[in-house]
């Protein structure tokens, strides 16, 4: 796939709307559908209840109370977020394990703008400066429904982009990959003049200086990336979960990374936890390692939690959820009965989806759906999983890892970290006659986040444009 796009051809499709370039996003979404048509996921069901009418009401006034346009004031430093990292308290407000360590940094000078999840937002908020990014989508999504949609002129540039990936692609996409895909460049089209002069206002409200977006480099946002930098300010993405070789968003072909047409389409800056992360990438961005505050902040604090070695904690996320829930069967009858295990759900996984059934069948499994993973961690006797950023956590942490033989694992993992086995039995054995291999975390997690955050922003802000 890193081939298809090494041939440039990707950059020849534009919207007319602005002259924006598909490929950065369409990119994210073509690779994973062509990844998932070769490698079929094993995740669970993506239902999801119905929103009701009462938390729609309420995240409209939520959304209108913290506009980011009636902003009275300049900040030299915008972070726009997900509501999914917002998942523990600290003095009764919520937290966000992502943006708000930097952000109290220069806390007067930064602003928060978080996005909300199935429309809910986190409140009260720790950082002194919120705001909610969904007033700005609300007001494009309205304003484009009443404009009549898409521009003919888009319309027919998309149609020919997806007629260009049906036939030069080496992997076939699935009907539904390229509806969906059609639908998000359709809106995205649609949107766009309307998008484009909420971000301006915004940029030129505040001044900023600095915009860091979380998943930047997945590229379904890009354009705020191209707006930004038509404002003249730098962008930078904070590492948030795992990144690895095999990480689509992370890893572009060499000579569309070198692309001076790609590149503002993509984060400046791309800010890892460590050398091992850094390694993993190859993309655009320049790559700068600052360390991972949160890790920092909860080591110490998981370090005073007693500990139980007879609790195994199972690490879920969704391409490799069925083998990991059928592995946590299996073990809840082969260990002892004095031994308890914790299923810790990936952010997008939901307890209520059916394939957890079993599980919550099982009296020596509990299933863990939200709060900080730190706390789950700071309890266990050790941590299995297959490919998630957790399970270097728990390595920095002194826990022993283990880690299970599969696709994903072979494709993300490096096999001289932690102990690895293929089978239930494999793993009961180990966990009993065995300790897990040592990790060096300062490989992971280099040390020093804060002087290292102090720098880089020094120099951004000399350099502004």
């Amino acid at each position: 796939m890193l081939a298809f796009e090494d041939e440039l051809e990707v950059l020849e499709h534009r919207l007319a709307t602005d002259s924006m370039l598909l490929w950065p996003l369409a990119r994210w979404r073509v690779l994973l559908g062509a990844t998932l048509a070769a490698e079929p996921s094993s995740g669970g069901d993506a239902a999801r209840p119905p929103i009701s009418l009462r938390t729609r009401l309420r995240h409209l006034e939520a959304s209108l109370r913290r506009d980011p346009l009636r902003s009275k004031r300049s900040f030299e430093l915008v972070m726009f977020g997900s509501t999914v990292g917002v998942a523990s308290k600290r003095d009764g407000k919520w937290f966000g394990r992502i943006n708000d360590y930097f952000a109290l940094e220069n806390a007067d000078d930064t602003l928060v703008i978080d996005a909300s999840q199935d429309l809910v937002f986190r409140e009260p908020r720790y950082p002194p400066h919120v705001a909610f990014h969904d007033a700005i989508t609300i007001r494009a999504a309205l304003r484009a429904r009443i404009s009549g949609g898409p521009a003919p002129a888009d319309e027919l540039a998309i149609g020919r982009f997806l007629r260009f990936l049906q036939e030069k692609l080496p992997i076939a996409l699935g009907p539904a990959v390229l509806a969906a895909l059609e639908k998000h460049l359709r809106l995205i089209a649609a949107r766009a003049p309307f998008l484009r002069r909420e971000y301006m206002r915004l940029f030129a409200l505040t001044r900023a200086k600095v915009m860091f977006l979380e998943d930047a480099s997945y590229g379904y946002q890009a354009y705020m990336l191209r707006w930004a930098s038509e404002s003249g300010l730098r962008t930078a993405e904070f590492q948030h979960g795992m990144i690895t070789s095999a990480h689509q968003a992370y890893n572009y072909a060499p000579r569309l990374r070198e692309s001076t047409v790609y590149r503002p389409y993509s984060p400046e800056y791309l800010l890892t936890y460590g050398r091992f992360w850094t390694r993993q990438t190859r993309t655009p961005s320049t790559v700068v390692e600052i360390g991972n505050p949160h890790f920092d902040a909860m080591r110490g604090a998981s370090e005073r939690i007693t500990r139980s070695e007879r609790m195994l904690v199972v690490v879920s996320q969704p391409n490799a959820a069925a083998e990991l829930v059928a592995l946590t069967e299996a073990l809840g009858s082969l260990l002892p009965k004095d031994h308890s295990i914790v299923y810790r759900l990936h952010p997008h996984e939901r307890a209520g989806e059916s394939l957890y059934a079993p599980l919550r069948a099982l009296r020596n499994v509990q299933i863990s759906e939200s709060g900080d993973v730190y706390a789950v961690l700071g309890r266990a006797g050790a941590v299995v999983g297959v490919s998630s950023t957790v399970l270097f956590e728990a390595a920095g942490l002194g826990l022993p890892v283990y880690v299970y033989s599969h696709a994903e694992s072979e494709a993300a993992m490096p096999r001289e970290f932690a102990t690895w086995f293929a089978t239930s039995e494999e793993l009961s054995a180990l966990l009993v006659a065995t300790e897990s291999t040592r990790v060096e975390r300062d490989d992971f997690f280099v040390e020093g986040w804060r002087a290292r955050y102090a720098r880089f922003l020094r120099e951004q802000l000399r350099s502004s444009r």
